[in-house]
């Protein structure tokens, strides 16, 4: 990520109030995450759980061209004028989501830090999304947002959402030959997602608190959004300060902060909607590989290796 906030934040300033499918592309904002989410419900259980989630994993670490290909294929081809509609405002959405993930992320990882063998996984996963947590309540602050909902980014008519859904389901099984996506996986994420969210959301403090309590280094805790962040002056979340951080991959050492990276991010969707003016089979490909570089959601190429971090988080982890 970074985490919902941002991105919803990021997707509300660049997008008219009047758009038609605004709320398509709010979603389209959060990119595959919804996937991250599918099953977590109260109630049931839901098929190939792991499957589903591990597929938003593969959309982030992939070379995302191949996802881009075969979404302005099927716009192209598509006769029906709602789900053409539909399908173009949620892609431009999701290159919202791809852009601030590939712009940001570098810098967050650097940060949270990342495992480097898999007895840290559940240290360095509890980091990053607290690391990302705060961030998010630090800038919608910075942007006058007083206040944003868990369901804001969610809001979307059912037949919309199914549109988008069916289409994840014929890109897994027709593209990756991914048998364990269902045609409405999607949906079922969002929903989940949903409910995730309303759960984690604390509009008082108080289920904060509770987390805080008994939840400690728990994901529970680490994603739900703070009322206020302590140690901010010390920690610098959106490098204000412009200390140096460097690239997790290359090493390249930058000063920017996390709004300067939001900006680079808006020149990324811009050059991005681009993409969507070309009309000549051959010369789209071109700029989509072009576009992306081989560059997945955490601003690294494709398959490369994270070796540089300078974790935040100095407390003992249990």
């Amino acid at each position: 990520m970074p985490a919902f906030l941002t991105h919803y934040i990021f997707a509300d300033q660049l997008l008219k109030k009047d758009d038609r499918y605004r709320q398509v592309t709010i979603l389209g904002s959060q990119g595959s995450d919804p996937f991250f989410f599918y099953g977590y419900r109260l109630l049931g259980k839901r098929k190939k759980t792991l499957e589903n989630r591990e597929f938003g994993t593969t959309i982030h670490h992939f070379d995302l061209s191949i996802f881009l290909d075969f979404m302005f294929e099927k716009i192209k081809t598509l006769e029906n004028t709602l789900e053409k509609e539909v399908l173009t405002a949620y892609l431009k959405g999701f290159l919202m989501h791809y852009s601030v993930d590939r712009n940001c992320h570098p810098y967050v990882f650097y940060r949270s830090g990342f495992a480097k063998k898999k007895a840290e996984s559940k240290k360095y996963t509890f980091i990053h999304s607290l690391f990302e947590s705060r961030v998010d309540y630090l800038y919608k602050n910075l942007n006058g947002y007083k206040r944003i909902g868990p369901r804001k980014p969610e809001r979307i008519k059912n037949k919309y959402l199914k549109i988008i859904s069916f289409t994840y389901y014929e890109f897994a099984k027709n593209i990756l030959k991914n048998d364990d996506i269902f045609p409405l996986s999607f949906f079922h994420s969002v929903k989940d997602m949903k409910t995730t969210n309303t759960i984690l959301y604390s509009h008082t403090g108080l289920k904060k608190k509770i987390f805080e309590k008994y939840f400690k280094f728990s994901l529970v805790n680490s994603m739900s959004t703070p009322k206020r962040v302590k140690d901010d002056e010390k920690v610098d979340y959106l490098n204000l300060k412009h200390r140096e951080w460097k690239h997790p991959v290359s090493g390249l050492v930058s000063n920017k902060s996390f709004p300067e990276l939001v900006k680079l991010a808006e020149k990324d969707y811009k050059t991005a909607l681009e993409l969507f003016e070309c009309s000549i089979d051959e010369v789209i490909g071109k700029k989509i590989k072009m576009f992306v570089k081989r560059i997945d959601h955490d601003g690294c190429v494709v398959s490369s290796s994270m070796i540089h971090f300078d974790c935040f988080f100095k407390d003992k982890f249990q």
